[in-house]
């Protein structure tokens, strides 16, 4: 069993199937799948074509951490199996729910030209609290003061703030 915690670490780009997992995960904690984000930087560890991106996510888990706890090497197929800490999932009408839970997701991963590449998207990005709080931040800039919105977006503020 492989526990390798992992935030805010920037790895260099290597053939291994947990490294290329462990660099998705970091530029998704940092924002890279929200939109304003760097998903260019992602697109080197997928598996699918360039025009092929992911869907625009209606809604963002924040998490505080991940730990890669397992990887299972065939050939030239892996699976990684990542320990999420869940804290809060908040959509974009900015309901939320605050729980907080271990999410535990496997990535498989394929082998092209000597390199991991991950074959599937996670649903919705999984980004740090202090990455979800710019982002709400941001957005709460472009709102009308006394908008039901803009109620929504310091509550949520408010509790992010806290955990």
């Amino acid at each position: 069993m492989i526990f390798f915690s992992c935030i805010n670490s920037n790895p260099a780009y290597s053939n291994s199937a947990v490294i290329a997992v462990k660099k998705y995960c970091d530029l998704d904690f940092n924002g890279a799948r929200i939109p304003g984000g760097n998903y260019d930087k992602l697109r080197n560890l997928m598996a699918w074509e360039e025009d092929q991106d992911e869907p625009g996510w209606d809604c963002f888990i924040i998490i505080s951490d991940y730990k890669i706890i397992d990887e299972k090497v065939k050939q030239n197929t892996a699976i990684v199996t990542i320990s999420y800490n869940v804290l809060l999932r908040f959509c974009s009408d900015y309901s939320f729910e605050k729980k907080i839970y271990a999410d535990r997701v496997d990535f498989e991963l394929k082998k092209i030209e000597g390199f991991w590449k991950i074959n599937e998207y996670v649903p919705y990005p999984r980004i740090s609290k202090d990455v979800a709080l710019k982002y709400l931040k941001t957005r709460l800039k472009y709102l009308k003061q006394d908008s039901a919105e803009t109620d929504k977006i310091v509550l949520l503020i408010n509790t992010l703030e806290k955990l």
